[in-house]
């Protein structure tokens, strides 16, 4: 039963690799805190949090898993993919081609003619899209999860060359040269969430009572924020977690927030003191190992502390990759409170402080274990006929930045001075032939005009979590006309990257999320069939 326009294709072969995201245990009472409420209380407060602009919630992830999600089905009907056409370049109007692109719907719950939601999961560079985003979604279960409830009709929409079903499904027929990539950027891909809500309005039926919410977590959540602020006619609404709305060349905040994660006092439940200390090793163990890398001894004495190929840190290349993001992986973006003794900064903290290890030897017996743990070709870089096909780096090199650099004098806890924006910039943008910083720099301030981190535009909430790294370049703080406007901004307590919008965790989350957007449904003349209570 298939649609006008609507045809079934090959399955998806996608270049995307998996990010994970999870946050940090609290053994806190899971409670809705308001930034009032925090005013004066020096042990709750964080120096950084701008209370004036932003709500506070606190939560226990682990408490609030559940095996699923009560009352929803084990998937739509028809699993898709289906396919509209949209165009090659929104911007040339010499340039006609087409090609069509992947998206996915549970209308199940949604009745036609009715005035129920929309919901839109934007897509991104995350896990490989197929029917299971539709309930199992790692950038948009808050949205999934509330279908049936409200009856909203569901969108999920793949993103311009990250998936591409097969040849035809994708912008180009080939992924050879640097110039395929040509049409990858989110200027294009803006156009087509524009170009879809004109196909699915059309083939649904909706009309202006039908408000179309977008979600995304990441760069998903950038892209939902973004088409609010360039759309606001179609999209009424926007819920942006964990999006890093503001490029930048040198995204020098992000290690300094991974040594934070570390040295949060309700990372671990743990006294301050002891918590403080891990970050401390950690940061004094890196140190030692810069100092041995300034001499051939040194660097011979690391190589058999660590178990190194003999030479191994004899290039540039190779004492960065040893030691310029830590030798080993330190989660902050990725930190999983569920994984037990598996790997996450609870157990890392926990080893290096409760052994008593020097932190040079401490460093090693952490990376014997993980590395003895972990297959050997974990990293292996993927390629597409010669060229490394990491989609996201294009991204990186023509319009957004985030190099996320260790500079000497930061608060980066792994060895200073290895990874700079010129290394980065090496090493991620010269396999696409990209040598001019300058033209990035550029890139940078068009992106940035966009303004979504300043721009007055109604009905925007912005969640971000306290351990994300991401967050140094994401909203915390509303202006005064965004505040006037009702604009909304939450911290989630111990959370890492829009971990909340994974599947069945984080339901108070969740349930503040969707409070915030009943509002504001109610307030433009949409409510819902039934209402969200909050629970004090």
């Amino acid at each position: 039963d298939l649609g006008e326009g609507e045809a079934e294709r090959s399955p998806p072969t996608t270049m995307r690799g998996e990010v994970l995201a999870g946050a940090i245990s609290l053994a806190l009472v899971p409670s809705i805190v308001h930034a009032s409420e925090l005013r004066g209380s020096a042990a709750a407060v964080q120096p950084w949090q701008s209370l004036a602009a932003q709500q506070t919630i606190e939560v226990d992830p682990a408490a609030h898993v559940v095996d699923e999600y009560p009352g929803y089905p084990l998937g739509p009907l028809r699993p898709g993919p289906f396919y509209f056409e949209t165009r090659q370049d929104h911007f040339d109007p010499l340039n006609t081609k087409t090609w069509p692109q992947a998206y996915y719907v549970n209308d199940e719950f949604w009745v036609p003619g009715g005035g129920a939601p929309v919901f839109l999961c934007v897509g991104g560079e995350g896990p490989p899209l197929d029917h299971t985003a539709l309930f199992k979604s790692v950038h948009c279960n808050n949205a999934a999860e509330w279908v049936p409830e409200v009856g909203a009709l569901f969108f999920v929409l793949e993103h311009r060359y990250y998936g591409c079903h097969n040849k035809t499904a994708c912008p180009v027929s080939q992924l050879d040269t640097p110039e395929d990539f040509r049409y990858l950027s989110s200027d294009q891909a803006l156009e087509d969430l524009a170009t879809f809500h004109d196909f699915a309005s059309r083939k649904y039926g909706l009309t202006k009572h039908n408000k179309w919410i977008t979600f995304g977590g990441s760069y998903p959540g950038m892209m939902a924020g973004w088409a609010r602020v360039k759309y606001p006619n179609l999209f009424s609404i926007a819920v942006v977690s964990s999006a890093p709305v503001k490029a930048q060349l040198n995204m020098r905040g992000y290690n300094d927030l991974v040594a934070r994660a570390y040295g949060l006092k309700a990372s671990m439940g743990q006294d301050g003191l002891k918590v403080q200390a891990c970050r401390h090793t950690i940061a004094v163990g890196h140190a030692q190992i810069g100092e041995l890398l300034e001499t051939s001894d040194g660097r011979a004495k690391l190589e058999e502390m660590f178990e190194l190929a003999k030479g191994q840190l004899d290039t540039a290349k190779g004492r960065r990759d040893f030691a310029g993001n830590g030798v080993v992986d330190f989660p902050a973006q990725s930190n999983d409170p569920l994984a037990g003794l598996d790997w996450n900064i609870d157990f890392i903290c926990s080893f290096m402080m409760d052994y008593s290890f020097e932190p040079l030897a401490g460093l090693a017996k952490l990376r014997h274990g993980r590395m003895r743990s972990v297959p050997s070709n974990i990293s292996a870089p993927r390629r597409v006929s010669g060229i490394k096909a990491d989609t996201w780096a294009w991204q990186a090199c023509t319009e957004f930045g985030f190099f996320q650099t260790c500079e000497v004098g930061s608060n980066c806890m792994f060895t200073q001075g290895l990874v700079t924006v010129e290394t980065m910039f090496e090493d991620m943008c010269k396999p696409f032939n990209i040598t001019d910083m300058s033209n990035l720099k550029r890139a940078i301030e068009r992106v940035n005009q966009r303004g979504s981190d300043r721009t007055a535009v109604s009905r925007m909430l912005y969640v971000n979590g306290e351990v994300d790294p991401w967050t140094a370049l994401a909203v915390e703080q509303l202006t005064s006309e965004q505040r006037a406007l009702g604009n909304e901004v939450f911290l989630v307590r111990g959370a890492s990257h829009h971990y909340w919008t994974h599947p069945n965790v984080m339901q108070d989350v969740k349930k503040r999320i969707r409070a915030v957007v009943s509002k504001w449904l109610d307030e433009i003349g949409a409510p819902l069939p039934s209402t969200v209570e909050l629970s004090s």
